[in-house]
């Protein structure tokens, strides 16, 4: 690289500005922020979704066969997609199952046909990341033929939108069914397996067979489904129709538009009298190169483009479903006890009918889960894709992948004005800048192609350029496709809320067009700061040293890398075959390869893993493989460097000498600005000879009188300042009754129910919570447990000297909670505000309200009814500092019953910004108070924050046998401080006088500028003089807030002594402590110090007496007054 030209300052302010303008290409405030709290709430959505629990709760990490694969799609997804309290990531429209299998074919292995007559064909299966299209010939290892059968419920049908949109006749309306969708054969009657009957009740017939037809939709035997039922006079026979039974052939007139390629049918017996046959709509699983053309345009193509089995899952909101069911019940005019169909049941149901009718069997390769996601506050749609690799073995690899797309309303709105406008939404001037800023450098580097021909790929610099434009020609070119591909963005800014039509594979292409465009602007970004590496080489010579060293290193490195490799290789090789069958790093040739590079950063769980299993040759295999390559890797590569750079040091001082003329004969004016800048810069800050001359600062440190404080001086006051601190802060003593506090709140666990398994997670705690469901449930459960732990068996307060007559709260046995309501539970709320008609939003079919930056300030503008209900009932009005407070009161009869009904009427809602529950602990063995918060922190993205913070408070006590040796520690810690801080000015006065009198300085600016020379080089240059002023500095901060901490009323009323109590005295008592918990700490304090008293001075009992009384009166006085 020593053959590139020399650049110039015009240069390098050319390229400072197109490294602005491409930053502002490919890079907007906010958006990284918002996608990754985004990201961060919808993954932790998912994985904290659990699909098995009979032996400890399981989740999608922990899935690893096809059965796992199946309870996790049946057990988890249901409730991830509908789940009742949704946490601001909103699914749309449905989920996209794209499934491809793998072609059997006859074993050719003779002496093993009879255990499987059948293998894959490519016993490889079908690889995730291939990316195939239908004429890429990838599909030869695929099998394409038609499988299984499954019922199709109504929601899932592609009419369902038309119904549940209120489009729909009444009726049309009552005809339709979110369930099974019905057809029927008189005289006819059901073959296959009779798995169940049931007695009619109903004399009404059409209740009779309504009441059938429920049945046979809930009805499952052994795993059967009921695929079909007859109707006798007496009884409904329930019947599982085999796939054998099954025909394309309908028995009766088209109940549904037919086709002979999707539907089928069970056989019925003709011709037996008194007898009806109804059999529900069902469809067999179907190749996406044989389906006819989808309806629905939303699962028209499955993922990627690829063939496979495509199915789609519909989802409708819980309201959509409430107002169809109400609409049918009306128009029906007959009541029902039959429960309102939920949309997270109905999703189970269909995903039941599919797992049963054999989606996932023995021959599925490869399934793509996909979906999408709206969050309205920072209006990105997430989409979700869940990859299940299904190898031969019979193991399943499971991966997640979530993409964004911001699509903001501003860029809606230029849309909107101009559709087809060749310029995308956000374009400005740094655009244009940065397209013809690249377009300056292409040509500039083709000209300097065209005049040196090859000898232009002589240079590395030149090919890092040309590199680097070439990534930026792909920047703008992938930046223009994406605007080109944007139509899921037109068509949501041209279209109506009613008239929008949602096409996940229009959403696919324009998301991978801008993951594209990303993917090239990070390496470009690499090009483009790497490149202005020569221009700063150019101007500053150090930095030219080291680029000169690193080229130097390139040619040895690059042959130790070939040694390295080969070597590597070999370990490989050996961790593969002998380790590679137990341990699953070491599976694959390139999954160990991955995992022994990973080794040598400091990767470690490999480590323990190939320890348990192999606990000899593991160890001998990980100690020849770190010897060697950490410790020869690391310090042969360092004596590498070592050498180029002291050969590129002696190469840059020859250098120096040569381009002393050419510098001084440059005719560059910007250089010439910039070398005069750099003069006048090292003249203000001492650097230029003319100064240097005159002041030696090297022997003005000499006047620093560092040899005066002396070692045993300063060693002493070093041990008196930690004792002081020690004693003031009580850390150990401290950190145990905080580890203490922790455990109690964290050790409890409650149970979590599963709606669709009926399992219960009885381990959860609060390490995991991830929902506002578990938020509430580990209020009502598991923190009534960590606060009546401790009192359930009495009154822990007699073994105490305080008075047992106060019922206080204890945790752990001996941290006190103060106050008759000692719990705060405080909740911030934000305000919901109605998008605006051109927001994305509106096009959704998701809730209209979004959170906004105001506060709640009242419970009027809580929209939750039953949240709004809880708050004026147990909470008192709102303060600016902590929202609204409800105080939990010391009785658990009373406080259990209300953290049920706030978790039962959600307390927590969507509009929900922060809950906190704090309390004050005292702790007399240690004489110190505690402030305990547990803070649950609900973002706009839906990530919810946990944290408990506990500060400790050691209040300074004036009566204990401590106070006078911590006194002296104070008076010796400032006299020395105060000492020494003057010992320091007065050097530094002294080296400045100094200073000035040897310069120059005629004037007062000049002078001025001597002082800040001597700031920088005495006291900035050396560090010891900055540590001496910073030290000194710090412990005279320290000491003023600890008088700060002496000097406040609290620490001053709990340690005022005396003895008489009159009425003055509790008025005035009073005042000062107004707040009920304050009271009552001053009060217990109080106590303990005249029990003592009433020990030694048994004359002051009567009086001790009525003041305590007394102080009790005014207690049950003020709880009266605040019930008022």
């Amino acid at each position: 690289m020593d053959d590139k030209k020399q650049l110039s300052v015009l240069s390098m302010i050319v390229y400072i500005i197109l490294i602005i303008a491409a930053m502002n290409f490919v890079w907007k405030e906010g958006v990284i922020e918002s996608k990754f709290v985004v990201t961060q709430a919808v993954e932790q959505w998912i994985s904290s979704r659990s699909y098995e629990l009979s032996l400890g709760p399981k989740y999608f990490s922990d899935i690893d066969s096809l059965e796992d694969a199946e309870d996790w799609l049946l057990y988890a997804l249901p409730v991830i997609i509908a789940s009742p309290d949704q946490q601001q990531n909103f699914p749309l429209y449905g989920v996209r199952f794209s499934l491809r299998k793998v072609l059997e074919v006859n074993n050719t292995e003779p002496r093993f046909q009879n255990l499987a007559k059948v293998t894959w064909k490519d016993k490889v299966g079908i690889e995730a990341s291939r990316r195939v299209s239908g004429s890429s010939g990838g599909y030869e290892n695929d099998d394409f033929a038609s499988f299984g059968a499954f019922r199709e419920f109504g929601f899932n049908s592609p009419n369902a939108g038309y119904y549940l949109s209120g489009q729909a006749s009444e009726e049309e309306v009552k005809n339709f069914s979110l369930g099974l969708q019905w057809c029927s054969e008189p005289y006819s009657t059901c073959s296959g397996q009779l798995i169940g009957t049931m007695a009619l009740s109903a004399t009404n017939a059409s209740d009779a067979v309504d009441s059938c037809n429920f049945q046979c939709q809930q009805m499952e035997r052994d795993g059967l489904l009921c695929y079909c039922w007859t109707l006798t006079s007496t009884e409904c026979q329930f019947y599982h129709v085999p796939q054998e039974l099954l025909v394309s052939t309908p028995p009766t007139a088209a109940c549904w538009n037919h086709s002979d390629v999707v539907n089928v049918y069970p056989s019925l017996n003709t011709k037996t009298n008194g007898r009806t046959a109804y059999f529900p709509l069902m469809k067999r699983f179907v190749h996406t190169s044989q389906q006819p053309k989808a309806q629905s345009t939303y699962f028209a193509d499955a993922y990627g483009g690829s063939q496979g089995f495509l199915s789609g899952l519909h989802y409708w909101t819980q309201d959509e479903m409430d107002t169809f069911t109400a609409r049918k019940r009306n128009l029906s005019g007959v009541a029902t006890n039959r429960p309102v169909s939920s949309s997270q049941g109905l999703l189970f149901a269909q995903l039941n009918d599919w797992m049963k009718g054999g989606f996932l069997g023995p021959t599925a390769g490869y399934l793509v889960v996909d979906w999408l996601n709206w969050n309205p506050n920072h209006e990105i749609v997430s989409w979700v894709v869940l990859k299940f690799q299904v190898e031969a073995s019979g193991l399943v690899g499971c991966t997640r992948s979530i993409n964004h797309l911001v699509i903001p309303e501003s860029d809606v709105e230029v849309v909107r004005r101009d559709p087809g406008n060749m310029l995308w939404p956000g374009f400005n001037v740094w655009h244009a800048v940065y397209i013809l800023l690249v377009g300056y450098l292409v040509c500039k580097e083709l000209y300097d192609l065209a005049l040196t021909g090859t000898k232009y790929f002589s240079s590395g610099w030149q090919l890092i350029t040309g590199t680097g434009l070439l990534l930026h020609l792909a920047v703008i070119g992938l930046r223009y496709y994406h605007h080109s591909v944007s139509k899921f963005t037109e068509s949501l800014a041209t279209s109506g809320a009613d008239s929008f039509t949602p096409d996940i594979a229009v959403f696919e292409q324009e998301a991978v067009a801008w993951s594209d465009f990303i993917l090239a602007s990070c390496f470009m970004m690499v090009f483009l700061f790497g490149s202005f590496v020569q221009y700063l080489s150019d101007q500053i010579p150090r930095i030219a040293v080291l680029v000169d060293t690193v080229s130097r290193s390139i040619t040895p490195v690059f042959f130790l890398v070939i040694i390295l490799c080969d070597v590597f290789l070999g370990f490989v090789i050996w961790c593969n075959l002998l380790f590679g069958k137990t341990v699953r790093d070491f599976t694959t040739i390139p999954n160990s390869a991955i995992s022994l590079t990973e080794m040598i950063f400091g990767r470690l769980d490999v480590v323990e893993e190939l320890r348990q299993a192999f606990p000899l040759t593991g160890f001998l295999f990980y100690l020849s493989f770190m010897v060697l390559f950490f410790f020869i890797l690391q310090y042969l590569s360092r004596a590498i460097v070592l050498t180029s750079f002291d050969d590129a040091s002696r190469s840059f001082e020859d250098k120096k000498k040569k381009r002393q003329a050419a510098k001084q004969g440059s005719v560059d004016q910007l250089t010439k600005l910039w070398k005069r800048q750099v003069a006048w810069a090292k003249q203000v800050f001492g650097l230029s000879s003319h100064h240097q001359k005159h002041l030696n600062f090297e022997n003005l440190h000499a006047n620093y009188q560092t040899q005066k404080w002396g070692l045993i001086p300063f060693t002493l006051f070093c041990a008196i300042y930690v004792t002081f601190v020690s004693m003031v802060l009580w850390v150990p003593e401290s950190h145990a009754v905080v580890a203490s506090l922790s455990h109690a709140l964290r050790f409890p666990t409650f149970g979590k129910p599963n709606a669709l398994s009926l399992d219960l997670d009885h381990d959860m705690s609060f390490d995991r919570i991830e929902t506002r469901e578990d938020v509430l449930i580990w209020l009502a459960g598991a923190f009534p447990s960590a606060l009546y732990s401790s009192t359930e068996g009495g009154n822990e307060l007699l073994n105490y000297a305080a008075s047992p007559s106060y019922n206080q709260v204890v945790i752990n046995d001996w941290n006190i909670l103060l106050g008759q309501s000692p719990v705060r539970l405080s909740l911030q709320y934000d305000k919901m505000v109605q998008v605006s008609n051109g927001s994305v939003t509106t096009r959704f079919p998701v809730p209209q309200l979004i959170r906004s930056n105001a506060p709640a300030t009242s419970s009027a503008e809580v929209v939750d009814d039953r949240a709004r209900a809880v708050l004026e009932k147990y909470c008192g009005g709102y303060k600016e500092d902590v929202g609204f407070s409800c105080m939990l009161s010391v009785d658990k009869e009373v406080t259990i019953p209300t953290l049920k009904h706030m978790r039962l009427d959600p307390i927590a809602t969507n509009q929900t910004r922060k809950l906190t529950a704090d309390f004050v602990a005292y702790n007399g063995n240690i004489d110190s108070f505690f402030h305990v918060g547990v803070v649950f922190d609900f973002s706009p993205s839906g990530f919810i924050d946990k944290t408990i913070n506990i500060g400790a408070l050691k209040l300074p006590d004036v009566s204990t046998i401590w106070f006078l040796p911590r006194l002296f520690m104070e008076i010796a810690i400032i006299a020395f401080t105060v000492v020494r801080l003057v010992l320091c000015l007065r050097a530094f006065y002294r080296v400045a006088l100094a200073a000035v009198r040897k310069s120059d300085a005629k004037n007062i600016r000049e002078r001025l500028f001597v002082v800040c020379q001597v700031i920088v080089y005495y006291v900035l240059g050396n560090p010891f003089i900055l540590f001496d002023f910073l030290s000194a500095i710090s412990t005279v901060v320290t000491m003023v807030m600890w008088y700060m901490l002496v000097l406040k009323p609290l620490t001053q009323d709990y340690f005022e002594v005396k003895f008489d109590f009159g009425r003055r005295e509790l008025r005035s008592l009073k005042g000062i402590h107004q707040d009920q918990e304050s009271l009552a700490w001053y009060i217990m304090k109080r106590e303990v110090e005249l029990k003592k008293l009433e020990e030694a001075k048994l004359v002051k009992q009567d009086r001790y007496e009525k003041m305590v009384n007394a102080t009790q009166s005014l207690i049950a006085t003020q709880e009266q007054d605040e019930e008022t």
